[in-house]
């Protein structure tokens, strides 16, 4: 059974959507560091500048990420057209904490084929982090436009209503797709954030 890229995408972003979800409830240091722009001080990201524990230093890992980076950024420039290269940059680019880069390549395939879903909900989530609710929601409505049935869409919704602070309105998107889909994934995702939100 092949499984197509396209639901490799989702689940990655529905992983990555759920997390952020699920620790929302950060200590005052780490959200000061994020609005710095300063590195932070965790697990992932200490002794990034120092030796690396198993054996080279992080300074030639960081100038190979750059080499891919570079790679990669001559493909598109090579293939702007080619949307399947355009989204592994922009892709790339997000993961590499370069969010603004990554939207203008999301947007422009949009232009090309505004009923992506996969590419909106790549915008919404990448908004998301940088906490512009209003273009986070305005991508999923772009989605739900087109499919009115988007239960990741609807779903995403109710993250953005609790990260901007309406949990009462996060409830109502999530029983209303409770209520509309039973069964499917996503409703039950949305019952497990109904719990989640009514214990804070």
């Amino acid at each position: 059974m092949k499984i197509k890229p396209l639901y490799i995408y989702l689940g990655v972003f529905l992983i990555a959507v759920v997390s952020i979800f699920v620790f929302t409830n950060l200590n005052d240091d780490k959200q000061q560091t994020a609005m710095t722009g300063q590195m932070p001080n965790d697990d992932v990201h200490k002794g990034l500048n120092q030796q690396n524990p198993h054996g080279g230093d992080m300074g030639a890992m960081t100038e190979r990420v750059n080499h891919a980076l570079a790679q990669m950024r001559k493909q598109y420039q090579e293939n702007p057209n080619d949307t399947s290269i355009a989204k592994q940059f922009a892709d790339y680019l997000s993961m590499a904490h370069q969010p603004d880069s990554a939207i203008i390549i999301y947007e422009n395939i949009l232009v090309r084929d505004g009923k992506r879903s996969d590419i909106r909900n790549s915008v919404a989530y990448l908004y998301l982090l940088k906490r512009d609710f209003k273009k986070s929601e305005a991508a999923l409505s772009g989605i739900l436009r087109y499919d009115q049935n988007d239960t990741q869409a609807k779903f995403n919704m109710g993250i953005i209503a609790v990260e901007s602070g309406d949990k009462e309105k996060a409830k109502s998107i999530w029983q209303d797709l409770v209520k509309q889909h039973p069964g499917d994934p996503m409703a039950k995702k949305a019952e497990e954030a109904i719990v989640q939100v009514n214990q804070n």
